[in-house]
């Protein structure tokens, strides 16, 4: 079988959850399946490297193009054209990580991944530029127009239905997954001790990763540890990681003064990211909403004690490993932080359930998933072509 691949989001220069989710499922699909061809649509007008290990494999053709990605889109909306399959030859299936503006010939169907829908319920969390890209994209009509849409949790897969009025026959349901290096590790591991020192750590802290915006709910947040480390002498430092976002700037400002000690770290290098998990006294991630919630997953992997608020797809994924509390009470949150400082029976329990929380969710599995899905779909589409 030929399948088709829309690899443009890793032409982006960026690492957030989308291109993770590419990375991480590309090369479990491509390296356990031999038998099928992949073809993978590349679109950059600068040059950027794809140096990466599955796409030198005997079963990978890349196809790359030079267009600029907004005349591209913008031809793409307006026009219809360019037929993206057109440049990979006679495809079977076309599989888009996500939903970008895609034209592909009519005999030719699209299995397509939403993420989540954060951006319909929560519009004031993006930028007028995002918010102009999504009207521009219409992920709606991308919807509409996929044969299938692999949605990454239960939580999407109803506002799928509930907001675009897709059939639930339409919508399969493929969890995400941790890559398998988030561990716990001993206290002692002489290269946690080296990264402590690279990022600044103080001994004892509270952990959160995520990129800085608003739709994280840093501000309450930063709220819930200033009420604890008021009530309460000794308080562990508030470690805040991540790259910069929109309206960082509210976060940044807030860190500054009050009680307790909130540090700002910044970016961390990807294959670092365990070593801050594994320091941590726990991890709180409040977001308002997630399609899936990957840095919780990772924390629970590593055996952290994990905070969540009651959220989207939050609970779902953690089921009953976690404490959560609703993302609009900063008091029941850093109720939740002293519980867990009080109490060493309640993080070892936490710990122990997080880690068999984790192992429900397996990259090999999802991959096998959506090669049946791709396999399935290419084949109806085989049977209707013969009728």
């Amino acid at each position: 079988m030929n399948i088709g691949v829309d690899i443009r989001v890793l032409a982006r220069g960026t690492h957030s959850g989308v291109e993770e989710y590419t990375l991480n499922l590309l090369s479990r699909v491509i390296s356990s399946s031999p038998q099928h061809t992949f073809h993978l649509f590349y679109n950059a007008f600068h040059k950027v490297p794809l140096s990466f290990a599955w796409a030198s494999l005997p079963n990978v053709r890349l196809v790359k193009k030079s267009i600029p990605n907004k005349l591209l889109e913008y031809s793409i909306f307006a026009f219809g054209f360019p037929k993206i399959d057109r440049f990979l030859g006679d495809i079977d299936v076309f599989l888009s990580p996500h939903f970008v503006p895609t034209a592909l010939r009519r005999q030719v169907p699209r299995v397509t991944v939403f993420h989540d829908l954060s951006f319909e319920y929560y519009p004031e969390f993006f930028s007028f530029r995002k918010r102009l890209w999504h009207a521009v994209v219409s992920p709606k009509k991308q919807a509409l127009c996929s044969a299938v849409i692999i949605a990454t949790s239960e939580s999407t897969k109803r506002d799928l239905m509930h907001l675009y009025g897709i059939s639930e026959n339409k919508i399969a349901v493929v969890y995400q997954a941790h890559d398998g290096s988030f561990i716990p590790l001993r206290r002692d591991d002489p290269l946690s001790a080296r990264m402590r020192e690279k990022y600044g750590l103080p001994e004892r802290y509270f952990l959160h990763l995520a990129t800085i915006e608003p739709r994280k709910n840093l501000l309450m947040l930063i709220k819930a540890y200033r009420i604890l480390a008021t009530r309460q002498n000794d308080v562990p430092s508030l470690v805040i990681a991540g790259q910069k976002g929109w309206l960082y700037e509210n976060v940044l400002r807030s860190i500054v003064g009050g009680k307790g000690d909130i540090r700002y770290i910044g970016k961390i290098d990807a294959k670092d990211r365990v070593f801050l998990y594994n320091g941590a006294i726990a991890f709180i991630y409040p977001s308002f909403f997630e399609g899936f919630g990957l840095p919780p997953l990772e924390a629970m992997a590593c055996g952290v004690p994990t905070v969540i608020a009651h959220s989207a797809s939050l609970p779902e994924v953690t089921g009953d490993a976690v404490l959560s509390c609703s993302p609009n009470d900063p008091d029941a949150l850093a109720c939740l932080l002293s519980e867990l400082l009080t109490k060493p029976e309640l993080r070892e329990t936490l710990s122990k359930k997080g880690r068999e929380r984790s192992l429900y969710f397996h990259w090999d599995l999802s991959a096998k998933r959506i090669i049946d899905i791709l396999e399935r779909t290419a084949l109806a589409a085989q049977q209707k072509k013969e009728i």
